[in-house]
């Protein structure tokens, strides 16, 4: 299901989470763009076989329409795409093409003459991401290793999700905490036995790792059309639960970004559907990795807990585990799993389990 909307009219403002541009369709659409060539780069790098395999078209014929149409966009919105500037100085309004765009003040309108047609080259990129992702899924369904194998000193590959609540010193407010029940997406992270960097919405990443508290949360398994969006980076997500979001900061992004509606939710994210796994790992070791899953469709196979700095597991675990096996109707598995922050060469086959 397509969510995402090329948008003619915005008004846009400085972001006071990075200090970015924020609500500006062409800024995101340009920037989303980049990050499906990057992704399509990825699959026909570790994937483009297996992929045939799954798909009615090849991978490639994927990519010759995503760069066909990625070039008619630039051509369309830059001056001399051609030869200067190129698609990454697409944030600068002098280098749009003349008529691109009427102003006035912070509002901001893409003229007839050009919306019709960057519109219509954006919803058939939309189309793409759709259709490629319903693949890309199957191999992030393959990829989680069976949990009866998980061994903390062996090779694994799952998806974690933090429970907010032990990642916080003070007590959560009750808005706070009645939005955190409401969320249709859940954010996971990949960890291996390589790598372990949980995504907690934490603004200093290696906060988490001195955490007293320790942690604990759920390991799921996505299941078809289960996945929002994926990056390898955080995806500054926010999810609008009847049109607000419950933190104080969050990044306010175009239609562009809206990878997920459904009834009074709506998540916006600077991710895409088609990240293959292997991707995740081809990044810089500081990095932590986003995944949002649809909170209704997932197959959640485990409860895990991090143990506190004093080497015991969190007070909260046995409480945790009894509310999530309510809610999944059955008993989960429990696992402890082990902060790694280190990123080094390695095998990347080595990491990856296909069930």
């Amino acid at each position: 299901m397509i969510t995402r909307k090329f948008e003619q009219s915005w008004t846009q403002h400085i972001s006071n989470i990075n200090h970015g541009i924020e609500k500006n369709p062409i800024n995101d659409f340009c920037e989303f763009l980049f990050n499906m060539n990057s992704d399509f780069r990825a699959l026909k790098k570790d994937y483009e076989e297996e992929f045939n395999k799954l798909s009615n078209k090849p991978l490639e014929k994927y990519i010759n329409l995503f760069e066909k149409k990625f070039e008619q966009f630039f051509t369309i919105l830059l001056k001399d795409y051609l030869t200067k500037p190129s698609p990454f100085e697409c944030n600068y309004i002098e280098n749009y093409n003349d008529g691109l765009l009427l102003q006035k003040g912070d509002s901001f309108k893409i003229s007839d003459k050009y919306y019709s047609h960057l519109n219509h080259i954006a919803n058939q990129i939309f189309s793409l991401e759709d259709e490629v992702g319903k693949i890309v899924e199957q191999f992030w369904m393959k990829s989680i290793t069976d949990i009866k194998d998980y061994d903390k000193e062996k090779s694994y590959f799952l998806l974690a999700h933090v429970d907010r609540k032990t990642v916080r010193s003070q007590d959560i407010p009750k808005k706070l905490d009645n939005y955190n029940k409401a969320l249709q997406g859940l954010c996971f992270s990949v960890i291996t036995d390589k790598k372990t960097r949980l995504y907690n919405n934490s603004q200093n990443a290696f906060d988490y790792y001195e955490n007293p508290q320790g942690a604990v949360g759920i390991i799921a398994k996505p299941k078809p059309n289960s996945i929002v969006g994926i990056s390898k980076t955080d995806m500054l997500s926010t999810e609008f639960i009847d049109g607000k979001c419950a933190f104080n900061r969050y990044f306010e992004h175009s239609k562009v970004n809206r990878c997920f509606v459904r009834d009074n939710s709506q998540i916006y994210c600077i991710g895409t559907k088609i990240c293959p796994p292997k991707e995740i790992f081809h990044i810089d070791a500081d990095t932590i990795n986003e995944i949002i899953l649809d909170s209704k469709n997932i197959d959640v196979i485990a409860v895990f807990y991090l143990k506190n700095c004093q080497n015991k597991i969190p007070e909260r675990f046995a409480e945790y585990k009894k509310s999530q096996e309510k809610i999944c109707g059955h008993k989960l598995p429990e696992i402890e799993i082990t902060s790694r922050n280190y990123l080094k060469q390695i095998n990347l086959d080595e990491v990856f389990y296909y069930n």
